[in-house]
């Protein structure tokens, strides 16, 4: 019987596990800050790329409630 992890595409057999960022308590410790704000992983500090901001600017014209959307919704419902 072969090891169920022989047949792991090897893209996805070279993953590493994800780590988490330092906690609110930790860089307390080491940088001794005023004020800490804690982002989520996906935050960003910056905002939007100017690129991508430009790219939804000029996306004005989708528009989810129309009924001819009705199939984008319904992908982007579904689990």
């Amino acid at each position: 019987m072969s090891n169920l992890l022989d047949n792991i595409n090897k893209g996805i057999a070279e993953l590493h596990p994800y780590e988490p960022g330092r906690s609110i308590d930790e860089v307390v410790a080491e940088y001794k800050p005023d004020k800490v704000v804690k982002l989520a992983s996906n935050e960003n500090p910056l905002g939007p790329s100017p690129k991508a901001a430009d790219i939804l600017s000029q996306a004005n014209n989708l528009h989810l409630n129309n009924p001819l959307h009705r199939h984008i919704r319904n992908m982007l419902n579904q689990e």
